[in-house]
C-alpha cells in the first residue's frame, strides 16, 4: 500500500528577538549627562540635611532658652516665699560660689606664670641642654614655686647640688675641681674641663652677656 507524504519545508529565516535598548550600557556621550544628574540629586539632598539640621539646632536653642527662663522663675517664687534671712543666706552662698571659682582661676594663673618664670630661667642657665621632654618637666617641677623669690631660692638651691655633684665626680676620677684660679686656658665654667654649674649659676645672675659669651666659646670646643 502506498503512503503519499507531503513534507512542508519551512524556508523562513528566524526572527530575532527584539533588543531591549533600556539593558544596553550607556554610551560614551550618555555618560557625562547621568553623572552630572547624580551629583546635582546628592546636592540637592546635601543642601535638604543642612537646613533640617539648622532647623534642630533653632529648636534646641529655643527649648534651652525657654528652659533657662523657667528655671528663673522658679527660683523668684521661691525666693518670693522666702524669708529676708532666707535670702540672706542664699545670696551669700552664690557670693561665695562665685568667689571660689575666681580663686582657683587665679591660682592655675599664678602657676602658669610661675611655669614660665621657671622655665625661662633654666633655659637661660642652660639647664635644659640634653635633656629629654620628660626630664625638663621633672627639673621645672623641682624648683617650682608660688612666688619668683621662693622659686629662684630653690634654683640657687639646685645649682649648689650640681655644683657639688661636678666636684664630687672630678676628685673620683683623680682630677682637681675646675676653679676660677685653673691655668692653661681661660677660665671657663661651661668648657668641658672646667665645667661648673654653681659658677655658671653666679655668672649668668652678675654677668649675662659675659655668661653668653663663655658659654658660645665652650660650645665651639666641643
Amino acid at each position: 500500500m502506498n503512503t503519499n507524504t507531503n513534507e512542508v519545508t519551512n524556508t523562513e529565516e528566524p526572527k530575532e528577538n527584539p533588543v531591549d535598548d533600556s539593558s544596553q550600557e550607556p554610551t560614551v556621550e550618555d555618560t557625562p549627562k547621568t553623572n552630572k544628574g547624580k551629583k546635582d540629586d546628592v546636592s540637592s539632598k546635601l543642601a535638604e540635611f543642612e537646613n533640617t539640621l539648622a532647623d534642630y539646632k533653632k529648636q534646641i536653642g529655643d527649648r534651652d532658652r525657654k528652659v533657662s527662663e523657667l528655671y528663673l522663675q522658679l527660683d523668684n517664687l521661691k525666693r518670693d516665699k522666702m524669708t529676708d534671712e532666707e535670702r540672706f543666706e542664699l545670696d551669700k552662698k552664690a557670693f561665695e560660689e562665685q568667689q571660689n571659682v575666681f580663686k582657683q582661676q587665679q591660682i592655675e594663673f599664678n602657676k602658669e606664670k610661675m611655669r614660665n618664670y621657671v622655665s625661662d630661667k633654666l633655659s637661660s642657665l642652660g639647664y635644659f641642654n640634653g635633656l629629654s621632654i620628660d626630664e625638663i618637666t621633672n627639673l621645672k617641677d623641682m624648683v617650682l614655686a608660688d612666688t619668683t623669690d621662693e622659686a629662684d631660692k630653690r634654683i640657687d638651691a639646685l645649682a649648689n647640688t650640681l655644683g657639688k655633684i661636678t666636684q664630687t665626680k672630678f676628685e673620683g676620677a683623680g682630677k682637681p675641681a675646675p676653679t676660677k684660679q685653673s691655668t692653661g686656658s681661660v677660665w671657663n665654667p661651661f668648657a668641658p674641663d672646667q665645667f661648673n654649674v654653681t659658677e655658671q649659676h653666679k655668672l649668668w645672675k652678675e654677668d649675662p652677656s659675659k655668661a653668653e659669651q663663655l658659654k658660645k666659646a665652650a660650645e665651639r670646643l666641643k
